[in-house]
């Protein structure tokens, strides 16, 4: 066993310890390093075999809320927002859609997917009710992100970067979108924090940017860039004079970073999709999309989870790909959802780089990425929101009223 091998098993048991005898954000904190550390995939993992972190972060979170549950502030408002309510109908819909469902296997994967996802979304709307526990949270996120850009700055040997850790994180476009809502994330931090921690988060914003460049993604660069939009529209007026300042810090410190390779794969949003020869312009997704919406109107309740690899080369034959390895998705996630499960599968369930706007008794604005779930956190009119691709990542939140963390 390895001294990185010891420190990870370490760490892992002392949060684990911390969560039950504390309380349970210790327990998210290392849910949340086990995602982005993912020892399967690392190279000091592999002495510890098949063993489920993930899984065992998860049930002692749980067993801490439990047992922590009379210290945590009082909660009565879950089942009054839409969101878990929406989750709902999705489940009973991937269930009765088991009828029909092509592969009944793949199905099955989404459904107890989404039965995790609202449980964890109970739990963290549980856990995220006091400041402390919102700065934890948003910190730990921040860590991951930086562990990724630190991966891509001393990894990287040209090309787009594609070598993330992590379920879903892996690739370069998932990745590049990951990051960008770390970069809010030190934004929300920053505006809330002290010199010491402004300092740090100084130091560690660069290498998100960085890793960004350099997996060359058009949708992590628009996500960013409308993200940041957004969070200076809805931001307080008293934090703009800042947030213009550090945003075009940020805009100087970005072209600094970035390379040929990455401005000349952005200068192809230009064509908006059209054919150039001898240039990826994202053509080929469009036809995929168009085919995914001839499947959909063909059959609009679904053909099931992950159908659409199978069935759309009788839509568009001269494409090839090999079903298997789900090269026919396109990037367009919810069309894709929508083709492979019916017209009712709601856009905060798929995967599409949106900025979504959502209204509920606190009102709020989320600058989102892949938008799994969101949690409103709600603490004397201060609100936060975090949201989550098939585990957790974190995006900002802003309401009337003020930010999160003031």
């Amino acid at each position: 066993m390895t001294l990185t091998s010891v420190a990870f098993l370490i760490a892992f048991l002392g949060g684990c310890i911390l969560s039950l005898m504390r309380q349970p954000i210790y327990g998210l904190v290392t849910y949340i390093g086990v995602f982005y550390l993912h020892p399967p995939s690392a190279w000091w993992g592999a002495v510890f075999g098949g063993v489920r972190w993930s899984l065992i972060a998860a049930a002692i979170t749980l067993a801490s809320v439990w047992l922590h549950g009379r210290r945590l502030p009082a909660v009565n408002g879950f089942w009054k927002q839409a969101i878990p309510w929406l989750y709902t109908l999705l489940i009973v819909w991937l269930a009765i859609q088991f009828g029909w469902a092509m592969i009944p296997e793949k199905q099955s994967e989404l459904l107890v997917l989404y039965l995790k996802y609202l449980v964890l979304l109970y739990v963290m709307y549980r856990i995220l009710r006091t400041e402390y526990a919102l700065r934890v949270f948003l910190w730990s996120h921040v860590a991951g992100c930086f562990y990724m850009g630190w991966t891509a700055f001393t990894a990287y040997t040209g090309g787009r970067f594609e070598g993330f850790r992590g379920p879903d994180i892996a690739e370069a476009n998932a990745g590049a979108l990951t990051l960008a809502t770390g970069f809010f994330a030190i934004g929300v931090l920053f505006l809330a924090g002290k010199w010491r921690s402004r300092v740090g988060l100084a130091g560690v914003a660069p290498f998100l940017l960085d890793g960004l460049v350099r997996t060359a993604s058009r949708g992590g660069f628009l996500a960013l860039t409308l993200g940041g939009a957004v969070f200076a529209l809805f931001a307080p007026a008293r934090h703009r004079r800042m947030i213009y300042g550090l945003g075009a810090l940020a805009v100087v410190v970005f072209v600094m970073l970035a390379n040929p390779q990455f401005w000349g794969r952005i200068g192809t949003i230009k064509y908006l999709g059209a054919e150039v020869e001898a240039t990826d312009t994202g053509s080929g997704r469009l036809r995929i999309i168009l085919g995914q919406a001839q499947m959909f109107r063909d059959n609009p309740l679904g053909h099931g989870h992950r159908a659409t690899p199978y069935l759309l080369p009788s839509y568009l034959p001269d494409l090839y790909w090999r079903p298997t390895e789900g090269l026919a998705e396109s990037g367009a996630s919810y069309v894709r959802a929508r083709s492979d499960q019916d017209l009712t599968y709601p856009p905060f369930a798929g995967h599409p780089p949106i900025t979504n706007t959502l209204a509920t008794g606190d009102q709020f604005i989320v600058t989102a990425r892949r938008t799994n779930f969101t949690v409103v956190v709600t603490n004397g009119g201060v609100t936060s929101v975090v949201s989550s691709l098939h585990t957790l990542a974190t995006s900002i939140g802003v309401v009337n009223s003020g930010t999160a963390l003031e």
